[in-house]
Parts: C-alpha cells; structure tokens; sequence
C-alpha cells in the first residue's frame, strides 16, 4: 500500500491504489531519483523456502502509479541485503547473498529503462552483503558488511561509474574493525562509519572517518554522551552533524547521540517525552530540519509509530497513526522526496505511505496587478511566523499573513505554527499588466477595451469602432477618440 498526503495539511497519511507494484518482500532498495521511488531485489518466504528476486518498481508520487524496472541481460541477478545508491542519473545495485554472499552489482539507467553490468576487476571488494554504501558525488564507497575470509570486513572500495574502475579503501591503523549492520553517512568531504556488529555476540561503539582525499582514517571520540555499542541502529547527516538513534545493544533501545566530527564530540539525544520506544530495524531520514524514526521491532512486536526529532530545539514530535498510516512494519526502506517521506515494505501484505511532516500553505489572491498597483496576497492557516520571498529572496519586513505584491515575480511565503511545526508554499507567480490588458500580452485588444469602457462608462454606443485602422490592436490616440465619443452630450 502506498499513501500520500493532502496538500496544506502537516502529519498526515493517505491511502492511494497499490495496483502494479513490484511483488517483494524484505531485503530490498529504495532510492530517490528525484521524480520517481524505485526498489528492487530482496526475498520472500515461501512454503519451500526463501524466494531471492531482482526484479524492481518505480513509482511516481505525483501520478500515483507504478512500472517494473527492466530485465535485461544487465540486469544483477537475484539477491538480497544487497546496497543501492542514486547518482543523479542512475541507480547502482552491488553486493547481497543469493544465499552465498556476492561482488557482483549493475546500473540502472531509468530513461533508458537499462542495465549495465559493475566491473568486477582490480580492486573490486571482496564478497559481502549487509555492508555500507554512499554516493559521494563521483564514487560509490562500498564499506564492511560480513563474507568469506574474513567473515567481518573492515575493507571496500570506491566506484567510480564514469570510467568503470574500483579503487581500494585503505583499512590503515584507525580504520575501524571489521563490523557489519552498521551505519555510514556522507559528510561532503569524508565518510562516516559508526557502530554494528564486530562479532556473533558483540556490537560496538567505535566509528571511523575516512577521508577520500588522503585515503585515510581517523577515529570518532567514544568519550562523554557516546551511544553504547549497538547494530540495527539509524544514522543520519544533517548537514553539520550525524545523528545516531535507536538500534539493539542486547536489548532494543530508545537512545542516540548526535556527533559533532569538528569538535569530535557527542551530545545526547532527548529521551522521555514524545521520543520513540525502543526499537531496531526500523528507518530513519533527515527532512532538512528533522530525524524521522518511523516502525521497527520493538523487542516483541513490529510496530507503526513513529517521531520527529528537531535538533535545533532538541525535541521530539509523534508521527501520526490515523486514517490511513501503513501497517507495522520493520525491514522497510524509507525515502525523502524533498517534502515527504514515503515508505515501503512487506510483512503477509504491502505496506507503505507517503508522510508529509511539513506544512504546504497555499497564496491566495490575484496573479496580476495593474501598473502603479498591486495585488493583495495572503496565506490561511494556524501560523503564528510568516517570511515572504520574492523570486527566492526574503523580503524585508514582509512578515504578516498579507503582502501588497507591487512587483512581478515569483511569491513564496515560510511560514511557522506555535509548535515550531514549519513550511514553504508553491511560487506563486505575478505579473505586472497595462490597464485593460487582462491576459498580460502587453496589448490592449478590442474586447478588452470594450470591457473597461463598459465598466466605467456603461453600455457601448452603437456604431463606436475603437480600432479606427482594424489591424486588431488599439493605439493611445484610438482609446482617446473612443472615450471621447462616449463623452460627447
């Protein structure tokens, strides 16, 4: 089941038809292209065992449907626990077990509809699955993960699709042990690892930077407010910080820690309140200015709550269950579309949802104004800050429910509710027009001074031609002489 959310209404779900939806089940890929959510791979139980799939599905929010991703002779064979990463232009699959764990991974192009198999050269990582990748802007870092000879990888590798080759990462003296079920994020200039399991009963609190342009390594502080050791945990990048939550470190737990990698320092997470249970396998994404935790397993049950963690106020925020909130679920993907964040998963049926956390105000009033005049703009809602923007630039001291727009341009307006809940409206363009020119070509046609005469003057006088020349357009002097003879006893 997928759902979406209503324009203009915060915390919310919507249910929406699931017909054509790839079958899958947990295991798989999700990314975000930017139009459109594609998955692929992952497994089933079946009677006779575990069914391993490579077939995928896109699905566009804004059409509300589904296509299957293609099959051709690029196209990675069936696995799960594999990683996917977008590019900006493709989606690349590596790794996973099929059961035996694999090196082997392809790209797919969705304007093509096309497969292209990764190169298995020089440098490749070895076999793995359950490991770390990221797209750092040029390269896919493969990292960790569990395999063969050794079982726990504390190694990987950089792919760079331009020109199809792998480059080994260094696994020098800081580089953490080897670990799998681990988190990783992208800072802009190193990668992040932290985390997961470094043995069949033991996790770890440790975490490495790797920087791509040293090829080196540099531990993370296990100092004050560092999370314990845990795996199944979520980690984020909020653009300055990384942000550890949730996980199993023996048992489910509901903490985290926030990493500060300039200052090399943690700061805990909120606990009580509105903070979510204790949980593992559940997703995380950052929206821009929030955390969102939703499902997981709890310990004994799958559930489907979820909350919205705010760094800047260090508060946390329930997630809906209402009308239409997906199923509990854990081993799901989640995605951030850039105002939502949609979620997909299986446990006995498909679950999913579209979740909008941020508010979408619409601009009411006129999209054109007279020269020497304006239009009144305003937005409704139970907003208490206000910040209009004129061709994506503040403007100062625009900060009431209202603006008189006297200029052309594209509107936008943030807006804020007492709980700090946040939005931005769709542009909202405005045009600037001459008296009488309704639909802004910068002419006056016949009609349209018919229509201003009308308004001011009354009916038309039979047998008054405007357009003295009839070449469809009326001068200065050709209004002048029409008013004139309206005017004349």
């Amino acid at each position: 089941m997928i759902l979406f959310w209503i324009p203009g209404f915060l915390d919310s779900w919507i249910p929406t038809s699931t017909g054509g939806h790839p079958e899958l089940g947990r295991g798989h890929t999700a990314v975000w292209s930017g139009a459109e959510m594609i998955i692929w791979g992952g497994y089933s139980y079946v009677l006779r065992g575990t069914t391993y799939m490579n077939t995928g599905g896109r699905y566009i929010p804004s059409t509300d449907s589904w296509s299957p991703t293609s099959h051709n002779d690029g196209c990675p064979t069936e696995r799960r626990n594999h990683s996917a990463i977008w590019t900006g232009i493709e989606m690349i699959v590596w790794g996973g077990e099929n059961p035996d764990c694999l090196n082997s991974g392809g790209r797919y192009d969705p304007v093509a509809d096309e497969w292209i198999v990764t190169s298995q050269a020089e440098d490749c990582p070895s076999h793995r699955s359950l490991h770390s990748a990221l797209w750092t802007g040029t390269e896919m870092i493969i990292w960790g993960g569990v395999g063969e000879d050794p079982v726990f990888k504390n190694d990987g590798g950089r792919y760079n699709p331009a020109t199809g080759h792998w480059t080994s990462v260094s696994d020098d003296l800081n580089c953490p042990d080897g670990t799998y079920l681990h988190t990783a994020v992208w800072t802009g200039e190193e990668m992040i690892v932290w985390g997961g399991m470094i043995g069949y009963q033991s996790w770890s609190n440790e975490g490495g930077r790797y920087h791509v342009a040293t090829d080196s390594w540099k531990k993370t502080s296990t100092g004050v407010n560092c999370p314990s050791g845990r795996y199944y945990h979520s980690a984020v990048w909020t653009g300055t910080e990384m942000i550890i939550w949730g996980g199993d470190d023996g048992s489910c737990v509901s903490t985290g820690g926030r990493y500060d990698p300039t200052g090399d320092t943690w700061i805990a997470t909120p606990v009580g309140g509105d903070c979510p249970s204790s949980r593992r396998d559940h997703s995380a994404i950052w929206s821009g200015t929030e955390m969102i935790i939703w499902g997981g397993y709890e310990g004994g049950d799958l559930t489907q709550s979820g909350a919205r963690l705010s760094p800047v106020r260090a508060t946390w925020a329930p997630t809906a269950i209402s009308e239409g909130c997906p199923g509990p679920l854990s081993g799901h993907t989640a995605i951030w579309t850039g105002d939502s964040m949609i979620v997909w998963g299986r446990l006995t049926a498909h679950r999913g949802g579209i979740y909008h956390t941020r508010y979408r105000p619409e601009i009411e009033g006129a999209n054109s104004y007279c020269i020497g005049d304006h239009t009144d703009l305003s937005v409704n809602g139970p907003f208490m800050s206000f910040q209009w923007s004129l061709n994506g630039e503040t403007i100062a001291g625009a900060v009431q429910g209202t603006f008189p727009a006297s200029e052309p341009g594209d509107y936008s307006v943030w807006v804020m509710d007492s709980e700090g809940c946040e939005g931005d409206s769709p542009l909202f363009p405005v045009a600037e027009v001459i008296p009488g020119d309704s639909d802004g070509s910068g002419w006056v046609t016949v009609g349209e001074v018919q229509q201003v005469i009308n308004m001011f003057l009354g009916s038309l006088l039979p047998g008054i031609h405007a357009d003295c020349d009839r070449d469809g357009h009326i001068s200065i002097g050709e209004v002048q002489k029409a008013v004139n003879a309206f005017l004349e006893p």
